[in-house]
């Protein structure tokens, strides 16, 4: 008691930039990703949110043959209410902390700080909101086994990209994006060069465009596309996952007294709940969860009756 003081100050500069940056980073979602990646901003209490929705019924089950000439019974279709779970994640940013003398030695105001550290919090929020929609699309598709193709054993090529679309059969049309890893990417690159055909090597080369079948790419460096043998591709569907903004972000700048410099401490609070389409989240293993419990295929149950009608294909490739 009595060793420091604080006084406090709530810094519209910091919360202005912080918006401001927020809005520019999207280049991972909504319209950048095609439709796949959804991000949005709406208030959600609790831990979990929960959707209560009939189970869609299949066409075989509704519409069947019937015999103008039958008596007999038939058997009614049952329909069945689903609980969608989509969990919540809290995050912590900072707390980050700098002299103000520090600053002053450079020729700067205390504001550079609250402006850096806006910029920090905004670039590594949208990061890791990305990263963790990826760490829960690979858990989610991983938990069916036929969504998944190959062992990671091998390079990927272009019959593993006809073999992943194949997933979605007559669906095909519903594949909206490829996400991949820069190695992946260079990879397949270095195949439509060795193709040798006009219209793939060629354009390859001079326009430094690499084919994948007709199909947008997001290439990105996520360590949530490490697999135990190989790495991912993501073939994702339309409104595959949506990232909300549910929590309004609590950020405190601190002039901290009572030491031998003056310093300037930021720390901030929020939250952001996930939403991957036909899945939905086994609330037993906890809140919050890590991304490890979200990359894990147990904590997800499939909750639609038709794979066609989920988020996600995986190719598992050794580059």
């Amino acid at each position: 008691m009595g060793t420091m003081s604080t006084f406090q100050v709530y810094d519209e500069l910091y919360n202005t930039v912080y918006v401001e940056k927020l809005g520019q980073m999207t280049e991972a979602f909504n319209g950048a990703s095609n439709g796949t990646i959804l991000l949005t901003s709406e208030s959600k209490i609790g831990n979990f949110e929960h959707e209560a929705f009939i189970k869609e019924l299949s066409s075989a089950s509704i519409v069947s043959h019937r015999d103008p000439l039958g008596t007999g019974a038939v058997s009614p279709v049952d329909m069945q209410q689903v609980e969608k779970v989509n969990p919540k994640l809290n995050r912590r940013i900072g707390p980050i902390t700098k002299t103000i003398d520090a600053f002053k030695k450079i020729g700067r105001t205390s504001e550079a700080f609250t402006v850096a550290a806006a910029e920090a919090a905004a670039m590594a929020q949208q990061e890791d909101q990305l990263n963790t929609a990826l760490y829960a699309l690979m858990g989610a598709t991983q938990s069916q086994a036929g969504m998944v193709v190959g062992t990671g054993a091998t390079a990927i090529s272009y019959n593993d990209i006809a073999a992943l679309m194949a997933k979605y059969g007559d669906q095909l049309g519903s594949i909206k994006l490829l996400v991949m890893h820069s190695s992946t990417y260079f990879s397949l690159m270095g195949t439509a060069i060795s193709e040798k055909l006009w219209n793939v090597a060629g354009s390859t080369i001079n326009n430094g465009a690499n084919p994948t079948m007709g199909i947008p790419t997001l290439v990105t460096d996520s360590v949530a596309l490490a697999m135990t043998a190989g790495t991912g591709v993501l073939a994702l569907t339309d409104n595959a996952i949506t990232v909300t903004d549910s929590e309004s972000a609590t950020a405190e700048l601190q002039r901290v007294l009572g030491k031998e410099n003056i310093e300037m401490l930021y720390q901030g609070e929020t939250a952001f709940n996930i939403d991957v389409k036909g899945y939905s989240y086994d609330k037993t293993v906890g809140i919050s969860p890590t991304n490890a419990q979200l990359a894990d295929l147990t904590s997800w149950d499939m909750i639609v009756s038709n794979v066609k009608n989920t988020s996600s294909a995986l190719l598992n490739v050794s580059t």
